[in-house]
């Protein structure tokens, strides 16, 4: 795991988070976070960038500078989450995103009393422009905020 806060110039990050809170970008409502759920309040909405091999989002091309800080060899998916605020904080059902090793990064648009949490049960605040690279093939959980409409972040798996 890392951590590296400040991971995009400020004027840069300033454009991505006008697209994503700015009213404009399209989020779609998946009535499940991963099939071990088992609480009605866990949903989220998503918006795709990126899966099958293909962009599916002109955010794509609007993120090729964040993509180049990064190094993998291939983009398996990437999609935008947005979490929105409950009363108490809910902490998903732990999860892998996929079935064979691969890496995770987490780009946290908002600061917020949420968190992801990793296998260890080590909880990684979220801060805006905060960047988390994980083993997303092991167990882990996102959260619910309670002092903001929406906790936001960019979720991408990649060997």
């Amino acid at each position: 795991m890392e951590l590296i806060d400040n991971f995009l110039d400020e004027e840069y990050f300033k454009t991505i988070e006008d697209l994503l809170f700015g009213g404009d970008l399209p989020y779609y409502y998946n009535s499940g976070l991963n099939s071990k759920q088992k609480n009605l309040d866990d949903y989220y909405f998503t918006h795709v960038i990126y899966h099958s091999d293909r962009s599916n989002s002109n955010l794509f091309d609007i993120l090729k500078p964040m993509l180049d800080k990064i190094v993998y060899e291939k983009i398996l998916k990437m999609k935008v989450n947005f979490f929105p605020r409950s009363p108490k904080i809910i902490e998903h059902a732990k999860h892998i995103d996929l079935n064979f090793k691969h890496k995770g990064f987490i780009l946290y648009m908002n600061n917020s009393d949420g968190y992801t949490l990793l296998e260890n049960n080590q909880k990684v605040k979220s801060v805006r422009n905060r960047a988390l690279f994980f083993d997303s093939s092991k167990p882990h959980s996102s959260t619910t905020a309670t002092n903001v409409h929406g906790r936001v972040n960019i979720n991408m798996n990649y060997l």
